[in-house]
């Protein structure tokens, strides 16, 4: 994951919009890094929600971030602000499997890259799924 997205993901598996609340700005006055790590840890909660996984039982497999990667835009979110999050799968391995996060704003597509590994904290085979990566 040393260099972010070289293409982006022709597909995406799920989308979902957030808002940025007053508490995710940082000193700037806009989207906080730390913010956006929260605001991927949420996606991805929806994500897995919607085949009634959670981070502790994906399918039998439980998920542990082992490397994360984020690339930002000059321009910033601001309060009030819809994120539009987007989310991938690639590298996907008996091991683990990378997610890769496209953020933009509703009004004028900035961006942010994310890319995050992920592997089972068990020591288990990853099941085969539903989804296609």
């Amino acid at each position: 994951m040393t260099n972010i997205r070289r293409h982006l993901p022709e597909t995406y598996l799920f989308t979902t919009d957030l808002p940025v609340r007053v508490t995710d700005l940082n000193y700037g006055n806009h989207l906080g890094n730390d913010a956006f790590v929260a605001c991927r840890h949420e996606a991805r909660a929806r994500w897995l929600h919607q085949y009634t996984w959670t981070e502790l039982d994906m399918n039998g497999s439980g998920l542990i971030m082992v490397e994360l990667a984020v690339r930002c835009s000059k321009a910033a979110a601001m309060f009030g602000d819809t994120l539009r999050i987007k989310l991938a799968v690639q590298e996907w391995t008996p091991s683990g499997f990378t997610l890769v996060y496209n953020r933009r704003t509703h009004f004028d597509g900035v961006l942010i890259l994310a890319e995050q590994r992920l592997v089972d904290h068990g020591g288990k085979i990853f099941p085969s799924t539903s989804f296609s990566v």
